[in-house]
């Protein structure tokens, strides 16, 4: 069963943006949200994974490995990727992360090899 999840990035110590993710389980939730935080990282300085009014805690704990798009399933890239896409369209601080819109330049730049 899909439930929704709430992705809150911070910087300043204050909530910048959110966006809501679709994932089967916590550690799918987890996966998506490290991504689309390392995208965005150049912008914000934390970010904090919710399931409701459930913090999922294990999100923040210290990882040392990049989070990698690649890493993800298909099915989870493809939720991360339409997420960064609707995060760089928003209008909010977070949209204009030099390191999100690479990214993005990135997956387009693969797609159109591949066609």
């Amino acid at each position: 069963m899909t439930m929704t999840y709430q992705i809150y990035f911070l910087a300043d110590g204050r909530t910048q943006a959110r966006e809501d993710v679709q994932a089967d389980d916590d550690v799918a939730a987890i996966r998506i949200a490290r991504v689309l935080y390392d995208a965005c990282s150049d912008v914000c300085e934390a970010f904090e994974l919710w399931q409701g009014s459930r913090e999922i805690r294990a999100a923040q704990q210290p990882y040392h490995a990049t989070a990698r798009l690649a890493d993800l399933i298909e099915a989870h890239q493809r939720v991360t990727i339409d997420r960064e896409e609707a995060i760089s369209q928003s209008k909010g601080m977070i949209a204009r992360s030099r390191r999100l819109i690479a990214t993005l330049d990135g997956i387009k730049s693969k797609a159109a090899a591949a066609s």
